[in-house]
């Protein structure tokens, strides 16, 4: 009976990857999210962390936005994104995908291209006194992490690795990033640098997938999500130096990916897939769970952050 579970959950997983980790395929492989008869479309939105107030912030209907969060003053959400291209150009064998970043006011207002190094430039996050912006780009072969000033002026490759370097966010102080890598020859696992891209150190130390590092306030704590319990996809949270690994989520059917901590330490927001990918609450300590979204068929919710003032999420919605 174990074994069975084990193969149908990883199956499950399998089929919804390119979900929940939309940056594990080939940049350059034709566009499997976009050549399809369904034509799906994204967009952002915002709600109270009660889940209550779902409210559609832009009308932008792109093929895909991914890792979306507010400047550290709430002014700005930053995404990044490829917007639609017509279905003959999307549709060929010579299609090539790209993503860029963009800046919106909090309303979602005045979308605004930040950043396009003609390749995949994704998961931008500003530093904490909003000078900078990290990301990840592709332009040089692999996934890189990368950091420019907030008007997207001078990049600069912090990791500089042949392996993929990817998903980086600052510490609270904003001396030190903490990304996933596949540096050490295996699968991702959580790495923490210093803001110039020195000394980077690996964390977790697992032979199965880390991903999606998010540090608590206080700089004590990392929260991410893992594949370390029998390839099942589970919250967990780390001391800032990989000590007292502890798990959050103990879910028998759904899927769980993509964490962020609040402003003020005592909740977290992450996706859980069951069917249909939705938007989830818990406390710190993984108590208190509440499903915020409830998307029918076909429509899903990922990317979800938290406002400064801990009050409202973001997060990007696809629907047909």
């Amino acid at each position: 009976m174990i074994n069975t579970m084990y193969f149908v959950r990883y199956f499950l997983i399998l089929l919804t990857s390119l979900n929940i980790m939309a940056c594990d395929f080939s940049p350059h492989d034709e566009d499997r999210y976009n050549c399809n008869p369904i034509n799906f479309k994204n967009d952002i939105y915002e709600m109270d962390i009660d889940g209550n107030n779902q409210t559609r912030l832009t009308y932008l209907s792109y093929d895909e936005i991914t890792y979306l969060s507010y400047s550290p003053d709430g002014t700005k959400i930053i995404y990044s994104a490829h917007p639609r291209y017509s279905l003959d150009s999307r549709c060929t064998n010579s299609a090539r995908t790209s993503s860029s970043i963009y800046t919106a006011d909090s309303n979602g207002l005045n979308s605004t291209l930040l950043y396009d190094s003609g390749d995949f430039d994704v998961s931008p996050s500003y530093s904490p006194d909003g000078t900078k912006i990290v990301f990840m780009s592709y332009k040089n072969g692999n996934f890189e992490v990368y950091v420019i000033d907030a008007d997207g002026t001078n990049p600069v490759n912090l990791s500089n690795h042949p392996s993929d370097d990817s998903e980086p966010s600052y510490s609270p102080s904003g001396n030190q990033i903490v990304f996933k890598s596949r540096r050490n020859g295996g699968d991702e696992e959580i790495y923490i640098m210093n803001s110039d891209g020195t000394n980077p150190v690996n964390l977790s130390h697992s032979p199965l997938r880390d991903a999606s590092p998010s540090v608590s306030p206080d700089g004590n704590r990392i929260v991410f999500y893992s594949f370390r319990i029998y390839n099942l996809s589970e919250i967990f949270s780390m001391d800032i130096n990989g000590a007292n690994l502890t798990r959050l989520t103990f879910s028998n059917s759904v899927i769980n990916s993509l964490p962020k901590v609040s402003s003020d330490g005592n909740k977290i927001t992450f996706v859980g897939y069951q069917q249909t990918n939705n938007i989830y609450i818990m406390d710190i300590n993984g108590n208190n769970l509440k499903q915020l979204t409830n998307n029918p068929s076909a429509e899903d919710s990922f990317y979800p952050s938290f406002s400064p003032d801990g009050t409202k999420i973001i997060y990007v919605h696809k629907y047909r």
